[in-house]
């Protein structure tokens, strides 16, 4: 038998939290495929602004749950269990889909995929494109992946909408916890899903994300960013190593001790950092400076390999050395500053990457 099933019957399931400036766009998109979904199922969740108005039009094509504000977690289960695809993608309400997401997903899923993840175009608050997630899909990993993410605490996985599941492995994983998972209800599913089948990788981007300015993770607040945004990130983190203990824990495999398998990423180093400076020792995530500081040389070493690009480099390494040592009662203030400065630094990082 071919490892390769095509017309698999898949469901697009939205979640939305007033999202009304960008939920019709999203909508549309999910109507626009080349393939028709199996169905399109839009998950309000508790919405104050027009976003119930605004999804109601597209009924009965659309079929509409309306629920109190639960997270983005509850909205995904409740999606799931009204759900009947043999595939799920689940997409946020401010990203879109290409029209030939429905026919690639179904067409090349092969037997024992887990999941398979897909590039993203990333785009603007007005729809203009500005880049792509990655940059090279090759770098997208895939095939078996668990042994990758418990030596590494992570692997290079899409965001919610880079994604779509098989319905047997969503069976055994979820509901995802929903008081835990808020946010970064992707994590889990991208944590938890590698233990029940392969994943694939598309060599093509088959959506679009959204930066609008009030993305939970990808806004342009690297160096400090506002309170919710930061005390929502350090939630994440350490719901990450919790989720990483209990996987661990199931293959009878102890976690690296260092702080490799935690610090994989700029936000990830910036925001554990600052958080064990600012509170001190209760963080239940392991803390070695010297970890931090080799992890930030090597990235930066990598990231920033060009002749020209060095001074980026050097810039980064200031500033985390600067954060790891700084008299503690300069560090709020030193914050507030780097608020003011961050943009214009990052702007140029992201100038640099994307030439």
């Amino acid at each position: 038998m071919n490892s390769i099933e095509t017309a698999r019957s898949l469901s697009i399931i939205i979640n939305n939290y007033n999202y009304a400036e960008y939920i019709a766009a999203c909508i549309q998109s999910a109507l626009n495929q080349s393939q028709p979904a199996h169905e399109i199922i839009v998950v309000d969740d508790g919405s104050t602004d027009e976003s119930l108005d605004i999804i109601k039009k597209f009924a009965p094509q659309v079929r509409l749950i309306s629920q109190t504000n639960q997270g983005q977690a509850a909205a995904m289960n409740s999606g799931f269990a009204a759900s009947s695809g043999e595939l799920i993608v689940f997409l946020d309400a401010d990203d879109c889909l290409h029209e030939e997401a429905v026919e690639h997903i179904t067409h090349t899923w092969k037997n024992g995929t887990a999941k398979l993840q897909y590039p993203l175009q990333i785009i603007n608050r007005a729809g203009i494109t500005l880049g792509q997630m990655p940059p090279d899909p090759k770098i997208l990993p895939r095939g078996e992946l668990l042994t990758t993410l418990l030596e590494n605490g992570t692997y290079n996985w899409m965001p919610t909408s880079g994604n779509a599941f098989a319905r047997e492995t969503l069976s055994k994983i979820m509901p995802i916890p929903a008081e835990q998972f808020r946010i970064s209800a992707d994590l889990y599913l991208s944590i938890c899903s590698v233990r029940y089948g392969l994943v694939q990788a598309a060599a093509k981007a088959l959506g679009k994300y959204r930066l609008h300015g009030e993305n939970a993770f990808a806004s342009n607040h690297m160096l400090a960013p506002d309170e919710k945004t930061y005390a929502s990130r350090i939630v994440s983190h350490i719901n990450r190593h919790l989720l990483l203990k209990e996987e661990a824990a199931k293959s009878n495999y102890a976690l690296p001790t260092d702080a490799r398998c935690y610090y994989t990423t700029f936000y990830a180093w910036i925001d554990i950092t600052l958080s064990l400076r600012l509170f001190g020792e209760e963080s239940i995530i392991p803390y070695r400076k010297e970890e931090i500081a080799t992890g930030v040389r090597e990235r930066t070493k990598r990231q920033f390999s060009k002749p020209h690009q060095k001074w980026k480099s050097l810039i980064i390494r200031f500033v985390f050395c600067y954060l790891l040592h700084c008299p503690h009662i300069l560090l709020k203030p030193s914050l507030a500053v780097g608020r003011k400065l961050e943009p214009i630094l990052f702007a140029q990082i992201q100038k640099t990457i994307s030439s």
